[in-house]
């Protein structure tokens, strides 16, 4: 009609009738409506030529054309050239109609939005911050373009990290528009989906999974099944369940955003390409690797197809396509990505672009987990420097690409070098974003886990209370990252042998988690698992059974019985049992958890060998010495296939096994094994420590000694081993806190317990 109404204007009244100019205005803004931004541009340019040949360039219509034509540019992505245009509309409305006159406010109000989608959110809240003063001053607190001008200031103070901040600002604006409009309105299911976004940015799950429901509920009443909008909410309530850990549901919302958005928007339509990103990530988390593959390759090729190969959206899908070839260790995949990436953004962008630069870094992360380090250093310090010369040692794209760099080195154990690194990105931030800036407290974190790993505990453990507080403060005490500050805290407060005060921490992580999450989110079951492990560290094993049927019948409920993280529960339970000689119930967690391990992960898996390893001591302990013997023998011929003869728990099933073959009293046999357990331990050890052994070595075996000399060869393993740095590599560790060390501080890990 719009179309119909300008073509008949231009005819009769000509290109410059005002009649005609609004025709085309209404054009554009109805094409900016359907998201057909080249024509929403090209209207508001034709406008804007024909308003300056009959008006000056500060007529009102003319300034209305420029702010009209930075709209259409904002909805194409090119933010930069719609802020050049908004802030010359601005510049035109403040000189011509004054500072509180509705259309500079909307300039104000449009200037926000572009520089909140550049990334420029302190000076993007500057802005929405002079509109609401603005408009409540001009229109009043209830009136509908300041409570947009709330929700907008509450949008950006979220993405600032300013939670709580946000939440207040969404709230008003919900609490306004709810006076003003029904409660189906379009701008109060806006207030509730935006304010679901801000509480799932703080962690608050549940809160926000009812305000996404609400959202949708809403707009399936008003709108309709398939209206863009009910589909975006129905995206955000699927992401909402992801973070709950509720992957399938999550799956089934993505499925249903997928299929209306193709039938509604097209194939390769930008909405459609996120809900297939989103789908392929639940998926992914499912570990379904390859339908998640098959997701990130299709969101890949629609970004290519859409934007080109250069577009940042094709770069991200091409980089989460990478993620999931990695998850499959398929290395063919990750030599085909990561050049493609770099070329195809050197082809885009400048030579010093940041984009370009970043795929240097990535690269460079790929080279170091492929082990070929002196390549990797090249690239990490040709970026750096050129990122440093480019754009200055403290820009926040430097600081940023420094702080990948730290966390890329603390994840391949080069501490020193990442402790240097973590300290200049900290610094960096400190200065550039403050102290109490997310980012800042990202780097502080890493230099907390830099400096655990280095046995520096004591002042990591000063950063890690430091970044808590920071974040409680940002984030609010349900935020993970303030769980994650928590929990790091107190597996460093373990190490420093404050056993009360990490136990204290982790019951309260735990009821904090629960509160948050539910009580069968994975997060919370994780950390269930973990208290259980850390209550078997301090012997207080009937509190750590109870915890560990806990974690049990929640995992068994949300992963099933034969998941694996439900058989290292069901493993530490059997652990939890025989030390309170409850042997016979030890054994059939372990055979439960040895039975679930070799069909799901197979007979020659670590773990699969640690379960039987372990029934095999729960049988000894009953006497069932025939059977007992059985299973160290199958644990003694897997761990010599996949750890090697001088590993240590192929060596603990050496001496294990010479144990029950003494109680045999197969005398013989058992000093076979007790006499290889000593070569081999004296092979591990070197050429540095030979004398301590030599004299049992050498010890005649009389029928009548047997017994006698059998356990002084046995003593004396264990005696040589606590002599050197041997002990802790054979003896038994705290096997139960490797898990937490591994999960909150990047410590690689061996999932089951061991048992002496």
């Amino acid at each position: 009609m719009h179309q119909r109404a300008l073509a008949w204007r231009e005819k009769t009244l000509g290109l410059d009738h005002r009649d005609t100019l609004q025709s085309l205005r209404n054009l554009g803004a109805t094409l900016h409506c359907q998201e057909r931004y080249a024509g929403a541009r090209d209207a508001p340019r034709r406008g804007l030529t024909s308003r300056e040949e009959t008006h000056t360039l500060d007529h009102r219509n003319a300034l209305q054309s420029v702010n009209n034509l930075g709209t259409a540019l904002c909805g194409q992505g090119k933010y930069g050239a719609g802020e050049i245009m908004h802030r010359r509309a601005l510049v035109g409305r403040e000189k011509r109609l004054g500072l509180d006159h509705r259309d500079t406010l909307e300039s104000v109000h449009d200037l926000g939005v572009a520089l909140h989608y550049q990334g420029k959110y302190a000076e993007a809240a500057d802005i929405h911050q002079r509109a609401l003063a603005h408009r409540k001053k001009t229109l009043g607190l209830g009136h509908r373009d300041t409570l947009q001008s709330f929700n907008n200031l509450g949008t950006t103070l979220r993405s600032q990290g300013k939670y709580d901040e946000a939440e207040i600002m969404h709230r008003r604006a919900l609490a306004g528009r709810e006076k003003m409009f029904d409660l189906d309105h379009e701008d109060i299911l806006t207030s509730v989906d935006d304010l679901g976004t801000t509480l799932h940015g703080q962690g608050k799950y549940n809160g926000a999974e009812i305000m996404h429901r609400r959202a949708l509920a809403g707009r399936e009443q008003t709108l309709g099944l398939g209206h863009r909008d009910t589909l975006y909410s129905v995206n955000n309530l699927g992401t909402t369940l992801r973070s709950q850990g509720k992957y399938s549901e999550a799956e089934i919302m993505y499925l249903r955003a997928l299929a209306g958005r193709e039938k509604r928007l097209g194939l390769d339509h930008p909405d459609t390409l996120q809900s297939i990103r989103d789908l392929a990530v639940a998926l992914y988390r499912q570990e379904k690797y390859d339908e998640a593959e098959i997701m990130h390759r299709r969101a890949f090729a629609g970004q290519e197809k859409t934007h080109g190969v250069d577009h940042r959206n094709s770069l991200h899908s091409a980089g989460n396509l990478d993620a999931v070839l990695h998850g499959q260790r398929k290395d063919s995949g990750v030599e085909i990505v990561h050049p493609h990436i770099t070329a195809g953004r050197g082809n885009a962008l400048r030579p010093h672009s940041p984009d370009i630069l970043q795929g240097v870094f990535r690269l460079a992360v790929t080279l170091l987990s492929e082990r070929k380090y002196e390549e990797a250093q090249v690239m990490y310090r040709q970026g750096l420097r050129a990122m440093e010369k480019a754009l200055g040692q403290d820009h926040p794209d430097a600081l940023d690409s420094m702080n990948m760099l730290a966390e890329t080195l603390l994840d391949l154990g080069r501490y020193d070098e990442a402790e240097a690194i973590c300290r200049r990105a900290l610094a960096g931030r400190e200065k550039v974003l403050g102290v109490d800036d997310a980012a800042t407290l990202t780097s502080a974190d890493n230099l907390g886990r830099t400096l655990y790993h280095q046995g520096k505990y004591e002042e990591a453990e000063f950063i890690f209370q430091s970044t808590q507080a920071g974040r409680k403060k940002l984030f609010g005490i349900y935020h993970p990252d303030t769980l994650l500050s928590t929990l790091r805290l107190g597996v460093t407060r373990l190490d420093r042998e404050k056993y009360e005060e990490a136990e204290i921490i982790y019951w309260h992580a735990l009821e904090v988690m629960e509160n948050a999450l539910g009580p069968d989110h994975p997060g919370v079951l994780e950390s269930m698992n973990t208290l259980g492990e850390k209550l078997l560290d301090l012997k207080k094993y009937s509190e750590a059974e109870a915890i560990c049927r806990r974690a049990i019948a929640g995992r068994e409920k949300t992963l099933g019985p034969g998941h694996r993280d439900t058989l290292i529960t069901v493993n530490n339970l059997g652990l939890a049992l025989r030390n309170q000689n409850k042997h016979h119930e030890a054994e059939i967690n372990y055979r439960r958890a040895f039975m679930g391990a070799e069909k799901t992960l197979g007979l020659d898996h670590r773990d699969t060998l640690m379960c039987i390893y372990n029934l095999a001591g729960a049988l000894h302990k009953q006497g069932k010495y025939e059977e007992a013997e059985k299973m160290h023998r199958r644990a003694l011929a897997g761990r010599e296939k996949v750890l090697g003869l001088g590993h240590r728990y192929t060596l603990r099933s050496l001496i294990k096994l010479g144990t029950v073959l003494h109680e045999k009293k197969n005398y013989d046999e058992a000093e076979i094994i007790y006499r290889r357990a000593v070569m081999e331990a004296e092979r591990v050890l070197g050429p540095d420590h030979p004398k301590k052994l030599s004299p049992t070595l050498h010890l005649p075996l009389c029928p009548s000694d047997e017994s006698r000399i059998m356990m002084e060869m046995k003593v004396h393993v264990y005696s040589r081993m606590k002599s050197c740095w041997l002990f802790s590599y054979i003896s038994y560790p705290l096997i139960s806190f490797s898990n937490i060390r591994w999960f909150y501080i990047g410590v690689p890990f061996f999932s089951m317990y061991d048992m002496c």
